[in-house]
């Protein structure tokens, strides 16, 4: 059943003072400082904050500043025949085939014990939509959220051309989430490769979306994977992005508040699938660590009204 703007009002807040919304006429209004939240097209809803948040002046942030204060000031227009990153006209079938079955495997580590078609899903950085286009058949609701407009045009666009209609594109900041702590199920990922600053605010953004019970799905690049690229004595081929040890996991973790977790290895060279590829994945370091949380009960010291942490 398609979703409506009074059903998505109940789920999310005004991502500037946390106050619950209304809908109107062609979008969504704050019901404290009314700032007016409109769609953007049919299935497309802005709700990015009045203002970015500030990054601190760190060396490894500065490529990543760059991107984010120019989305964050884009203007409000929806492009045709808009692209995403990592969209699968751009890529081989290889890679195609390989983000999707990172997907269906996230997907799979993600299901908990109740029923997921009751359940609302939340892909806080959904880029091309391989994750939420799996998800919109598996969940009640799904959110595709993204500070890149083009990636919510091009993914809206995959959706309609294979009919999914529980689905609404999301224009928000990670930084500052427009939810009341109303999502059950959520995942991030590619996303937390900018450094210890970074990934610490966004897992402890990702804690104030979640419902009571509900559980998330992260991944970080793993430094194993290739020590010879990590060290320099190989060209890196992603200059700029942070990868981690699980040492320095289990830290960054425990800094963001998150104590109790599951770790599944993700290896992109062989599908784990069967006996032969199960029995090579555990000789090959993953390319990815791929992180579990659920969010424990909520005292009432530890958030506030919209669900975000103090």
């Amino acid at each position: 059943m398609p979703a409506n703007l009074t059903e998505i009002a109940l789920l999310v807040c005004c991502p500037d003072d946390g106050a619950a919304m209304a809908a109107c006429t062609s979008g969504l209004r704050c019901r404290k400082c009314h700032r007016y939240y409109p769609l953007l097209a049919k299935n497309i809803l802005e709700l990015l904050p009045s203002q970015p948040v500030t990054l601190p002046e760190k060396s490894e942030l500065a490529h990543y500043r760059e991107g984010y204060q120019s989305e964050f000031c884009r203007p409000l227009e929806i492009r045709e025949n808009a692209k995403a990153w990592g969209a699968p006209e751009d890529l081989s079938q290889k890679w195609v085939r390989l983000r999707e079955r990172q997907a269906r495997e996230v997907l799979q580590f993600l299901r908990g014990e109740e029923c997921e078609s009751k359940l609302v899903f939340c892909d806080l950085s959904g880029g091309a939509g391989y994750c939420t286009l799996g998800a919109a058949r598996k969940y009640r609701l799904v959110f595709h959220c993204d500070l890149s407009l083009d990636a919510l045009a091009y993914a809206s666009a995959r959706a309609s051309a294979s009919r999914l209609d529980n689905m609404f594109f999301v224009h928000v900041d990670y930084f500052q989430p427009p939810f009341r702590s109303s999502v059950h199920r959520l995942a991030c990922l590619d996303t937390l490769i900018r450094g210890p600053w970074h990934e610490t605010k966004l897992l402890r953004s990702i804690q104030g979306v979640l419902a009571t019970g509900g559980a998330a799905v992260v991944d970080f690049h793993n430094w194993w994977h290739n020590p010879l690229r990590r060290l320099g004595l190989l060209r890196n081929n992603f200059p700029g992005n942070k990868s981690y040890t699980r040492r320095e996991l289990r830290k960054l973790l425990a800094i963001s508040g998150i104590k109790q977790f599951e770790m599944k290895p993700f290896v992109q060279e062989v599908d784990p699938v069967g006996a032969p590829g199960n029995h090579l994945a555990r000789f090959i370091p993953p390319t990815r660590l791929v992180y579990r949380f659920t969010l424990p009960p909520r005292t009432s010291c530890s958030v506030n009204t919209a669900g975000a942490l103090k």
